[in-house]
């Protein structure tokens, strides 16, 4: 064991993980156990599909939520996304603050007088439970006609449409992307197929570069 440990530099953060969300981290560590069946190698490559599937799944949870919430399009989903995740990190950031102000010496200890929907938890049970509603919906779902019938034209997958445009409006929207140039750069597949898809952005609302 203690050279297996050594081999595998297991005394020492993987720096694959050093990116990672707590959650994701948590997923890893439940397939420490398959390590002894892998190489390093593999291993490592194993939890990046496992990552990567985790981050997909989590994705199309997301989008089901925003179309639950009234979401009419990717546009105005992948912007609720964006406030949530903005309301999401200035409440943690907040709660943070409160907590070394108010408990300076609990040690993170949680304040036992603190009811359940004050801590945050009755946001996430709705989520949930919205998200659970929505189960309906595939991915197509989450396309117009339009949009379906410009897939089958570029003999696109919805989820490879889907993801383009998730990636693609973000950088728009955070100011990442300043030229057509920038935008080819992202995507290593025909140029025309990546105007088309810019294109059906701009007429979702989402500016241009």
């Amino acid at each position: 064991m203690k050279k297996f440990i050594l081999e595998r530099n297991l005394l020492y953060p993987n720096p694959f993980e050093k990116d990672l969300t707590p959650e994701e981290k948590a997923i890893c560590r439940k397939y420490d156990v398959l390590m002894c069946f892998h190489t390093k190698e593999k291993h490592n490559e194993f939890l990046r599909t496992v990552i990567s599937e985790h981050r997909y799944l989590k994705r199309i949870q997301e989008l089901r939520e925003a179309i639950v919430i009234g979401s009419r399009s990717l546009a105005e989903a992948y912007i609720y996304l964006a406030n949530k995740r903005r309301n999401e990190d200035e409440g943690s950031a907040r709660r943070v603050r409160e907590s070394i102000l108010v408990f300076p010496n609990n040690h993170g200890v949680p304040n036992a007088l603190m009811s359940p929907d004050s801590a945050g938890t009755r946001p996430a049970v709705l989520a949930t439970s919205s998200v659970v509603k929505a189960t309906k919906y595939s991915v197509a779902n989450l396309l117009s006609e339009v949009e379906k019938r410009f897939c089958c034209e570029l003999r696109f997958s919805p989820t490879m449409y889907l993801k383009m445009q998730e990636n693609l409006s973000v950088q728009m929207i955070v100011g990442s992307v300043s030229s057509m140039f920038d935008v080819h750069q992202m995507f290593k597949m025909d140029t025309m197929k990546i105007d088309r898809v810019h294109d059906m952005l701009i007429m979702k609302g989402i500016r241009s570069p």
